[in-house]
C-alpha cells in the first residue's frame, strides 16, 4: 500500500482547495537545516515548525497565520515579538488540523493547542487522512509532518 507523506498530502490539499484560497500548511519536522526548510516551502508549505515544539514557538506560528499576524507580508523583530507575546485569544472559529503519525507528538500538540485556547482541533495519522479531512471540512491551518508513515504498513506485526 503506498504511503502518502506530508509533501504529497500538501500537493493533494492544494489541488482540492478552491482557487484564491491559501490554507496555511506548516511543516512539522525534527530537521533544522535551511535545505529542509527550503524544500518544505518549495513544495507548497507556508512555514516550518521544528521539534521539540514549545508553546511560545507554536503561538508565534499560529499568530502569524491565523491571528493578528495573518496577512502581514513583512515581519520585523519587534512586530514578530509582539505577536509572540500577544494576550489576545485566537479567533473562536479557528479550525486546526494536525497530521502527525506519532501518538505522543499528537498528545503534545493537543495539549499545547488547548493551552493556547484552540479547541477545534482534528488529529489524523497519515497524509491520506489529512486530505480526506480537508475535503470534508475547511481548516484554517494545517500542521503536517513531512515524513508521515501510514500505520497500516505495520498491520499484522506483533511488536
Amino acid at each position: 500500500m503506498p504511503v502518502m507523506d506530508g509533501i504529497k498530502a500538501t500537493e493533494q490539499i492544494r489541488s482540492i482547495v478552491p482557487d484564491g484560497v491559501n490554507v496555511p500548511i506548516v511543516a512539522v519536522t525534527a530537521h533544522d537545516g535551511k535545505d529542509d526548510m527550503g524544500r518544505s516551502l518549495d513544495n507548497g508549505m507556508n512555514g516550518v515548525l521544528q521539534k521539540p515544539i514549545g508553546v511560545k514557538q507554536l503561538k508565534r506560528v499560529l499568530n502569524r497565520f491565523t491571528g493578528e499576524g495573518a496577512g502581514k507580508a513583512v515581519f520585523t523583530k519587534q512586530n514578530f515579538m509582539e505577536l509572540a507575546t500577544s494576550k489576545k485569544p485566537p479567533p473562536e472559529s479557528t479550525r486546526v488540523l494536525v497530521a502527525e503519525d506519532n501518538k505522543m507528538i499528537q498528545l503534545v500538540m493537543k495539549k499545547l493547542l488547548a493551552a493556547l485556547k484552540y479547541t477545534d482541533v482534528t488529529m489524523c495519522y497519515d497524509g491520506k487522512a489529512a486530505v480526506d479531512a480537508m475535503s470534508i471540512l475547511p481548516y484554517d491551518i494545517i500542521f503536517m509532518v513531512k515524513s508521515l508513515v501510514s500505520l497500516s504498513l505495520f498491520a499484522g506485526y506483533d511488536f
